[in-house]
């Protein structure tokens, strides 16, 4: 959500910004136009920004926080409430920036979900890490702070007071007085009273969808946990494998789905049965999962318990994933 408060008489204008950055389920949120249509209407030689958002879209906050950063204006940016992730790049704009005593401040590496191969996933892991360096140098040009330093920090994931992030130089000071924040002697008392409205309304906004994105997400994975045991009861309907195998294709569908999905796919409803070329080693040809698993399975259960290096050797090489041990 953005606001703009534009006053004549200093040619100065308060924006507002809060809620996500981008767009969500929840509609459009602070957006790059939306910033910049306000600055060109209005053509301030100062701008106050009051940010509490909680971040949102990396790429939008990156285009917000160059676009202020290249405005020749005084920038000066209030922290009131909560910012985090997003929320806090677009603040590095600002000349000066502020905290308010409650408010906490939090910075992290760039995280993304996805699905695929480990090729995928790798890929996913290089721009990840390439978006971590772009958001460092940010933090690292505002604190003087060593790009390991503040790569540590992001790696905390931890909220900082405002006292923290003082100290560690991400904030210029703390605000004594909200008086001093907003600076009311610009205002007349019905513009105060709505921007006071608005973060409370702005508090108990945060508070909800808090509670539906926790409940969205603990959704997510009882629909992942069915569909895993949709796919194997059909498979052993199917005669694709069996009762006993059912745990190990459990194990093998949690956060590989589509995996799961095309090995069961892949799989032929027939009694498999290991076959091995009469030149293989026998010792070779006893230590792989089919022999052990239909011959052997006292050996098998040994390995998994006192040699496990070996029995996720023999598990990766059918089915072409690391075992996930409980807890682990």
């Amino acid at each position: 959500m953005i606001t703009v408060i534009y006053n004549k008489s200093t040619k100065s204008s308060t924006i507002n910004i809060s809620g996500e950055v981008g767009k969500s389920i929840f509609g459009e949120g602070v957006n790059l136009n939306g910033i910049m249509a306000q600055i060109q209407n209005d053509a301030p030689e100062q701008i106050t920004m009051n940010v509490a958002s909680l971040g949102g879209d990396l790429f939008e906050a990156l285009a917000i926080h160059d676009y202020l950063k290249l405005l020749p204006k005084k920038k000066v940016c209030n922290i009131i409430g909560n910012t985090a992730s997003s929320g806090t790049i677009i603040a590095m704009a600002a000349d000066e920036i502020l905290i308010s005593e409650n408010s906490r401040f939090l910075i992290h590496k760039a995280s993304a979900g996805m699905e695929g191969n480990g090729d995928d996933f790798q890929r996913q892991a290089d721009q990840l890490e390439s978006f971590d360096n772009t958001i460092s140098d940010i933090y690292v040009k505002r604190t003087g702070m060593t790009k390991d330093a503040v790569l540590s920090l992001m790696k905390e994931n931890r909220w900082m007071t405002a006292t923290e992030a003082v100290s560690l130089k991400f904030c210029d000071g703390i605000l004594k007085q909200i008086n001093n924040t907003l600076k009311i002697k610009n205002m007349d008392e019905q513009q105060i009273a709505a921007i006071q409205a608005e973060n409370e309304a702005l508090k108990i906004k945060v508070a909800e969808l808090e509670a539906r994105l926790m409940e969205a997400s603990t959704g997510l994975e009882d629909i992942e946990t069915a569909t895993i045991e949709n796919e194997i009861q059909a498979a052993i309907e199917a005669g694709k494998i069996t009762d006993i195998e059912k745990p190990i294709y459990q194990n093998f569908g949690k956060g590989n789905l589509s995996g799961l999905k095309d090995t069961l796919k892949a799989l032929q409803p027939k009694n498999r049965v290991f076959t091995a070329d009469a030149k293989t080693d026998t010792t070779v040809k006893n230590m792989t999962w089919d022999y052990l698993y239909r011959n052997d399975a006292a050996k098998l259960a040994d390995l998994k318990a006192n040699d496990f290096q070996t029995f996720n050797t023999i598990f990766r090489t059918k089915f072409g994933v690391d075992y996930k041990r409980e807890g682990k």
